[in-house]
C-alpha cells in the first residue's frame, strides 16, 4: 500500500484534478483580450478591450455592466479618450483607474478614473514617462504605481508613482532585473509586488522607503494573465509561460502569502492557460473571462467561469484516483487540501441512486466486495469544522473481468519477422490473431492462450496490419482496430531512430500547409506542431541534381514572414549535421520556392528529410529552439545514383537476392547480346571496390554466383555488371543490414 501512495503523490506533484469550485456561466457578449474591469456594490464594470475575432474593427472603449444574479451583461457607456489596445487598470476604494496601451498613433501615457456611482470618467495627469503598453499598474494606498512595459524604445524597467492627492508623478528607482513587459502585479498593505513579464524575478516595493527587495519567484517569467489581491493575499491567474508556451495545470492559479513569502497552488481553471484574460471580484466570487486559450485553433473566447474565494479556507479534495483495480476491489485515493479536516467518501455503482457513505475516510481506502466488469463512481467532501467544501468531481472506474480486446504492441521487427505482445485480459480463455498486408485483407489467422505471438515469413519493407479478438467463456469480442506496422529493410528513414523534433512547436500561429518537390505534392494542413509523412515510395531524388522545393504556410491569424530550414540526412547515419542543412531562409513569404542541391557525395538509399517553419533565427532540427511557434514535418526521400548504363547493351540483366542482405548475396546475371561479360563488382557508395568476381567462365544463358558479404558493415552498396570492353551493362543498389 505504501507503494500506491507514493505513486499517487508523484502524480499530484505535476497535475490537479479539476475542482468543482469553478462554475461555468453564460458567455460574455463580446470576445476580447486585454479587457479591464472590477466589481463594485454587487455588479461588475468592464471596458471591452481588443477583439479576438478575425477582421475585428479595432479596440473598443465600450463599457459593460454585469449583473451576477441574472448572469447578464448590458452596454452602458463608452470610456472617453482614444480607442486603445493592451491597456491596463486597477481598482481602489470603489473606483477604477485605467490607461496606457496603444492607439492608432502609438503608445499612450494617459490615465482615467471611472466612478461606478454615476458612470463618469475623469482624466488624471498623464505620466511624464515614455508612453507604453502592458506595464505593471497598481492603484493602492491613494497612489498609482506604474512601470516597465513596451514602448517605441523597446521594453522598459522604470518605476513611477502618482500621488492622487497632489496630482504629481515622481520617478522612483527602477524595477530590479532586466527590462520587461506584460508582468503580473498587486498591492498588499504597504507594498507593491511585481514579477514575470518574460523575466523570472519577482520583487517587493516598499511604499514607505521606496526600496525594492527580492521575493519568492515561483511563478517565474510568465506573462499576460490576470491578477488581484484579496484579504491580504496576492493572486496570479492564468497567462502564458515566459516563452508564450503552456503553463502546467497545477500552477494556473497561485496564491501568494506575504507573511510566509510562499506561493500556494490553487484549483486550476477549466481548459488550458489563457493569454491576456481578465477578471473581477464581486463579493467573494472571482470571475474569469476573455483572452485566448493556449490550444485554441480558432479566434474568440467568450467563456466565463466563477470561483468561490470563500472556499479557499476549505477546499475540495483533489487528485481522485482508483488504483490497483481488480475484478472485486479497488484502492481509492485522493488528496485533502485543508489541514485538520475530515473527509467523507461516497461511492456507488453507476446507475444506482443510493450512495454508500464512509465517514472519516482515509486515503488509500480499500474498497472490496465489488462486482466484476461494473462501473463504479466515488466523490469526497471535506468538513473543516465551520465550513464544508464542495464535493470533488465524481471519479468513475470499471472493475476488471470484462471481455475486452487487449492493446497490441510490436517489438523486435526484422525484415521478415515481428513479435506481437499484449497485456492479459482476466476474462480471456484465449485470443484469436489475424494479419495481412495492409489494406489487402487476405487474412491469416491463429489462436493462442499466450500473451505474445511471432509473425514470420514476412516481406521486407512492407506494411502489415494485425488484429486481435478475445475469446471468453460465454462471449467473444469483435476483432479490434488494426495495428499497422512496417517491416525493416526499407532504409535508414524507416529502419533507424532519429532525434525527435522539438515538442514545443504547436502550429498555433502558423503551420506548413503544403509542400511540392519533384512532382510530389502534399497538402498537410495544421498538424499541431508536427507531421510525420514517412512514405518510402513518395519522393525520389537523384544525387547531383537540383530541385525546386515549394513551401506554403497556413496561418491562424494574419500572414507574416517566417524562417524555413530543410535538412536531408545525406550520409544515412540517422543524424542531421550542420552540412546537411540544404535550405535556410529568413522572413520568407507564406508561399516560397527554394533550391535543394543534392551533393555528389550523398549516400544512395532511403533517408529522412526534415522541414521546419519557425521564428527562431537559428533553428535546430532536434534541440529546443527559442520560439515554440511553427511546425515540423518529416518525409522519406529516396536518393538515387546517376544512371550510367551503356545504351549499347540494353539486353543485359542483373538480379540480386535477398535485398536487404546480410552475410551473403546471390546474383543472377545474363546478356542476350554478343558482348562478353567480364566482372561483377561491389563497391561502397563512394566507389571504393570491395568485392570483384571474375566471370571468365560465363556462358550464354542464365548464370548465378554467390558473394560472401559477412565482412561488410551495415550500409548501402552498389553492384555493377561489367563487360569485356569495360562498359557498365547493369547496376543495382543493395543494402546491408545488421
Amino acid at each position: 500500500m505504501k507503494r500506491i501512495i507514493a505513486f499517487a503523490f508523484c502524480l499530484l506533484s505535476t497535475t490537479w484534478i479539476l475542482s468543482g469550485q469553478w462554475v461555468q456561466l453564460n458567455d460574455t457578449p463580446f470576445e476580447t483580450h486585454h479587457s479591464n474591469g472590477f466589481g463594485y456594490n454587487g455588479k461588475a464594470y468592464v471596458i471591452e478591450g481588443s477583439p479576438n475575432t478575425a477582421g475585428g474593427s479595432g479596440p473598443s472603449n465600450m463599457l459593460w455592466e454585469y449583473a451576477p444574479d441574472l448572469d447578464e451583461w448590458k452596454q452602458i457607456a463608452d470610456c472617453p479618450g482614444p480607442g486603445r489596445t493592451i491597456a491596463i487598470g486597477d481598482d481602489m476604494d470603489g473606483k477604477y483607474y485605467y490607461g496606457f496601451g496603444n492607439d492608432s498613433d502609438g503608445a499612450l501615457s494617459d490615465v482615467w478614473v471611472f466612478d461606478p456611482i454615476d458612470t463618469s470618467f475623469t482624466e488624471l495627469p498623464s505620466c511624464p514617462g515614455i508612453g507604453r503598453s502592458h506595464p505593471a499598474f497598481v492603484a493602492h494606498n491613494n497612489k498609482i504605481f506604474m512601470g516597465s512595459g513596451s514602448s517605441y524604445q523597446g521594453d522598459l524597467n522604470d518605476w513611477w508613482e502618482l500621488d492622487l492627492t497632489s496630482g504629481l508623478w515622481t520617478q522612483k528607482d527602477n524595477i530590479p532585473g532586466q527590462v520587461r513587459h506584460h508582468p503580473f502585479q498587486f498591492g498588499i498593505d504597504n507594498a507593491i509586488y511585481v514579477g514575470g513579464g518574460h523575466i523570472s524575478n519577482w520583487a517587493k516595493y516598499d511604499i514607505e522607503t521606496s526600496t525594492w527587495s527580492a521575493i519568492n519567484d515561483l511563478p517565474g517569467g510568465r506573462v499576460a494573465g490576470t491578477q488581484f489581491s484579496h484579504n491580504g493575499k496576492g493572486y496570479v491567474l492564468s497567462g502564458d509561460d515566459e516563452n508564450h508556451g503552456p503553463i502546467i495545470s497545477s500552477q494556473l492559479f497561485l496564491q501568494y502569502s506575504p507573511e510566509e513569502d510562499l506561493w500556494r497552488e490553487l484549483p486550476p481553471h477549466p481548459g488550458t492557460n489563457k493569454w491576456a484574460c481578465s477578471s473581477f471580484i464581486i463579493d467573494d466570487f472571482l470571475y474569469l473571462f476573455g483572452g485566448l486559450e493556449y490550444d485554441e485553433t480558432e479566434y474568440g473566447n467568450a467563456s466565463t467561469f466563477r470561483f468561490n474565494l470563500s472556499k479557499l479556507n476549505c477546499l475540495s479534495p483533489t487528485g481522485l484516483l482508483a488504483l490497483n483495480v481488480t475484478d472485486v476491489s479497488a484502492g481509492l485515493f485522493w488528496s485533502s487540501n485543508t489541514a485538520g479536516s475530515t473527509d467523507t467518501l461516497k461511492y456507488r455503482k453507476v446507475g444506482i441512486d443510493q450512495w454508500t457513505v464512509i465517514e472519516n475516510a482515509q486515503a488509500v481506502y480499500d474498497l472490496d466486495n465489488l462486482e466484476a466488469c461494473q462501473e463504479y463512481e466515488f466523490t469526497i467532501v471535506t468538513d473543516c469544522d465551520s465550513l464544508v467544501s464542495d464535493y470533488a468531481p465524481i471519479y468513475q472506474f470499471t472493475t476488471d473481468g470484462c471481455c475486452l480486446n487487449p492493446d497490441l504492441h510490436v517489438a523486435d521487427l526484422t525484415e521478415t519477422t515481428a513479435s506481437i505482445n499484449w497485456e492479459g485480459i482476466l476474462a480471456a480463455s484465449e485470443y484469436e490473431i489475424r494479419w495481412s498486408k495492409y489494406e489487402e485483407q487476405d487474412w491469416e489467422t491463429s489462436n493462442t492462450a499466450f500473451l505474445d505471438f511471432q509473425l514470420s515469413d514476412l516481406e521486407a519493407c512492407t506494411e502489415y496490419e494485425i488484429q486481435v479478438r478475445t475469446l471468453c467463456v460465454n462471449e467473444e469480442t469483435p476483432f479490434s482496430e488494426s495495428l499497422i506496422f512496417r517491416t525493416r529493410g526499407c532504409g535508414v528513414c524507416i529502419d533507424q531512430t532519429y532525434c525527435e523534433a522539438n515538442e514545443s512547436y504547436t502550429g498555433d500561429l502558423f503551420y506548413i500547409d503544403e509542400i511540392e518537390l519533384n512532382g510530389y505534392v502534399n497538402s498537410t494542413g495544421n498538424n499541431e506542431g508536427y507531421g510525420n509523412f514517412e512514405d518510402p515510395d513518395a519522393i525520389e531524388l537523384t544525387i547531383g541534381n537540383q530541385y525546386d522545393l515549394s513551401l506554403t504556410l497556413g496561418y491562424e491569424f494574419d500572414p507574416f514572414g517566417v524562417n524555413y530550414s530543410v535538412w536531408i540526412d545525406l550520409d544515412s547515419d540517422a543524424e542531421f549535421s550542420n552540412n546537411e542543412k540544404l535550405l535556410y531562409v529568413e522572413f520568407a513569404d507564406n508561399e516560397y520556392t527554394g533550391e535543394l542541391n543534392i551533393p555528389d557525395n550523398a549516400v544512395a538509399g532511403l533517408t529522412k528529410m526534415r522541414i521546419i517553419a519557425g521564428w527562431d533565427d537559428n533553428i535546430n532540427p532536434c534541440e529546443e529552439n527559442e520560439f515554440y511557434v511553427g511546425e515540423v514535418e518529416d518525409y522519406c526521400v529516396t536518393l538515387n545514383v546517376q544512371s550510367s548504363v551503356s545504351q549499347s547493351s540494353p539486353e543485359g540483366y542483373l538480379e540480386v537476392a535477398p535485398n536487404p542482405f546480410k552475410d551473403y548475396l546471390s546474383v543472377r546475371y545474363g546478356n542476350a547480346t554478343s558482348s562478353k561479360l567480364d566482372k561483377l563488382v561491389l563497391t561502397d557508395i563512394l566507389g571504393t571496390k570491395l568485392i570483384s568476381k571474375d566471370l571468365n567462365q560465363y556462358q550464354f544463358g542464365e548464370n548465378q554466383v554467390q558473394l560472401n558479404t559477412s565482412q561488410l558493415k551495415q550500409g548501402i552498396y552498389i553492384i555493377s555488371l561489367i563487360d569485356k570492353s569495360g562498359d557498365l551493362v547493369r547496376q543495382q543498389k543493395v543494402i546491408r543490414m545488421n
